[in-house]
């Protein structure tokens, strides 16, 4: 058993358990469960508790879990944030498109209910410059 790697794991889980009491602390989770709308983190989060035990497996037995799995684990965690970040950008498009398609159906009501008077009152002031 590596003693080293074994206090360097010691020390990021630690760390890692306090932003998570923290959050609870501050009733977060809730709020992270209502803001993600493709719930990918806490899929992030399922795999990286499932990788984070094995490598204290791996630390007190080093040679029975291959380690091609956890560079899997590593890689499949990457490829989830990715993913999660372009369906939140396109959530986000999504989110923009709809507003501005709303805002131009009423800036469109305001011209028709003033009989588009807007829009000939300025043709008119540029026909009189000439």
């Amino acid at each position: 058993m590596d003693r080293n790697l074994l206090y360097k794991w010691i020390a990021i889980l630690t760390c890692t358990f306090f932003g998570f009491f923290v959050i609870h602390m501050f009733q977060l989770w809730n709020g992270l469960w209502q803001a993600d709308q493709t719930k990918l983190s806490f899929v992030i989060l399922l795999v990286w508790f499932i990788s984070s035990i094995s490598v204290l497996y791996k630390i007190f037995k080093p040679y029975n879990i291959n380690e091609e799995l956890l560079w899997f684990t590593s890689e499949s965690m990457i490829t989830l944030g990715l993913i999660g970040t372009v369906s939140g950008f396109l959530l986000m498009l999504y989110c923009i498109w709809r507003n501005w398609c709303q805002w131009y159906k009423f800036i469109n009501g305001i011209f028709e209910s003033n009989g588009n008077r807007y829009e000939y009152g300025t043709y008119n002031d540029l026909s009189r410059i000439n």
